[in-house]
């Protein structure tokens, strides 16, 4: 029931800044995708999602970014763009290969009419689970890895970074 909140808390503050968005601009959400049954310590999440946020920002400079911290949302980011949500989103992508752990991050590309920019639709393929090499929206859904299993996955990339 907890998650159910937070989802809704991070929902409802993406709709607020979608509303400030004029018709050039492109919203960003960078939050983690740490399955909850791995335990993963506190302090290790927060530096994996201020890297996250740090690595993101570096790159966006020549697009005017524009941040949002919800204080009421732990390890949610926004931040606004004048660019193509195409753009971001490939930026985006490229990121998200650029380190192991990088496959934690979870950054969400929105057009200004909140339409949300997925891998499919620049060609890329669905995101692996951190276990095996299955979709990883399939593995979640099945349950198909306990969380030990997800647990040991996480940390083998965190000491490889």
């Amino acid at each position: 029931m907890i998650i159910n909140k937070i989802r809704e808390e991070i929902e409802a503050s993406r709709i607020q800044l979608l509303h400030s968005l004029n018709f050039e601009q492109t919203l960003i959400q960078v939050t983690l995708c740490i399955p909850t049954r791995a335990r993963i310590k506190e302090s290790i999440q927060d530096v994996i999602f201020f890297d996250a946020i740090s690595k993101l920002t570096g790159h966006l400079t020549e697009f005017n970014p524009a941040t949002f911290n919800n204080s009421k949302l732990n390890k949610c980011h926004y931040i606004r763009v004048n660019a193509t949500p195409e753009k971001i989103k490939s930026l985006t992508l490229s990121l998200e290969k650029s380190s192991l752990w990088a496959t934690l991050w979870d950054i969400d590309v929105f057009d200004n009419k909140g339409n949300k920019i997925s891998r499919k639709m620049l060609g890329e393929q669905p995101r692996k689970c951190l276990c095996c090499s299955e979709p990883a929206k399939l593995c979640a859904a099945l349950s198909s890895h306990t969380g030990i299993e997800l647990e040991n996955a996480v940390m083998k990339l965190i000491i490889k970074q």
